[in-house]
């Protein structure tokens, strides 16, 4: 078999373009496109990845791609479709689902994602200020949520800083950065000089 018909969306000899965005088709497709040597195989690949992140099925693969079981360049193609998702697509998002999105969203604060966490809360202030604003208020109010270190006036803190941030995304990052570092217990040490 030849290796381009491997490629998950690559057509076969006369059939339709494969479409099946899954997680083990964007796995496969990751694969090929960080590690195969042929550099036609690794296009297919990229092309093939582009659709998937704009594809409905994004909504969905998306939050399994971010596993923490899943290698970063796994879990880096999870994050950025979700980022594209809601900051071009958030429209296709029925009301009745916000809340379980919110859920999902506030599950993902952890250091290998810092940066597309920030990408995400970013768009979603742009698009949606009154629903970030309340989902984080929320979201940060349970006493040890996300982190037992924090006080509720750190939280509070954080969660106005982010709101009033609507146009610099490079200090919404380095806001969550600030802010994971707190969780951690590592604001101020030795440790975030290298962070």
């Amino acid at each position: 078999m030849d290796r381009r018909e491997e490629q998950p969306g690559a057509a076969g000899a006369g059939a339709a373009p494969a479409l099946d965005f899954t997680v083990e088709n964007v796995e496969k497709a990751l694969h090929q496109l960080y590690y195969d040597p042929n550099i036609e195989n690794k296009n297919l690949a990229q092309k093939w990845l582009m659709q998937a992140q704009v594809s409905p099925q994004a909504w969905h693969f998306s939050w399994q791609l971010l596993q923490p079981d899943k290698v970063p360049e796994i879990q880096y193609f999870g994050a950025s479709a979700l980022h594209i998702k809601i900051s071009r697509y958030w429209s296709d998002i029925p009301t009745d689902q916000y809340e379980s999105l919110k859920a999902q969203l506030f599950t993902q604060i952890t250091r290998s994602l810092m940066d597309c966490f920030a990408d995400i809360l970013f768009a979603l202030n742009k698009h949606c200020f009154s629903l970030l604003s309340m989902w984080i208020k929320e979201a940060l109010q349970p006493p040890g949520f996300p982190s037992a270190r924090l006080s509720p006036e750190q939280k509070d803190t954080f969660s106005q800083q982010i709101l009033r941030e609507r146009v610099n995304k490079r200090r919404v990052k380095e806001m969550v950065k600030e802010f994971t570092l707190l969780c951690r217990g590592l604001h101020g040490t030795d440790y975030t000089a290298d962070y």
